[in-house]
């Protein structure tokens, strides 16, 4: 996490790397499970990262209401870059656990506000309805369904690229 503001885990380059950020929330989850206080500004602050920086399969598309069983198919990418980034299964699923345990933290605080509580849950909501539409027991070494040209198989010596 960026130590001055609690929000998501920066790279060297300054961009937001979704993947270091879970690991910083579990590691602060490990550590309050285990007696140290983290200040609820901390997980508030993380909060509000992860609910701004969710994004729909084709960019940028509004939160669902949350007053539905299913949620609008919303996501996370690896990087928070721009609105162009698409979402992938595991950092939806980092986005979906990170933001449980941020909800739950502030929640035994006593400081999860209703706002933050419905915010969260839309957020919830619309990446588990990502994650139901996007999930296949075919993918290729992470690579989603959709990302293979037709008629393509995915060359395991090279793991970053679909071949004819």
């Amino acid at each position: 996490m960026d130590g001055s503001t609690g929000t998501g885990a920066s790279r060297l380059d300054g961009r937001k790397d979704h993947s270091t950020t879970q690991y910083g929330v579990l590691g602060l989850w490990a550590a309050s499970r285990c007696g140290y206080r983290v200040d609820p500004a901390t997980w508030k602050s993380v909060l509000d990262y992860l609910v701004e920086s969710q994004i729909g399969a084709a960019g940028v598309v509004p939160a669902g209401t949350g007053d539905g069983p299913a949620g609008t198919p919303r996501g996370w990418a690896y990087l928070h870059t721009s609105a162009a980034d698409a979402p992938t299964l595991s950092m939806t699923s980092a986005g979906v656990a990170s933001l449980l345990v941020c909800a739950e933290q502030l929640r035994r605080a006593g400081r999860l506000s209703p706002e933050d509580e419905h915010r969260s849950k839309v957020a919830i909501d619309d990446g588990l309805a990502y994650l139901a539409v996007r999930f296949s027991t075919r993918c290729y070494s992470g690579k989603e369904p959709d990302s293979r040209p037709p008629g393509a198989r995915f060359e395991k010596e090279n793991a970053r690229r679909w071949v004819a």
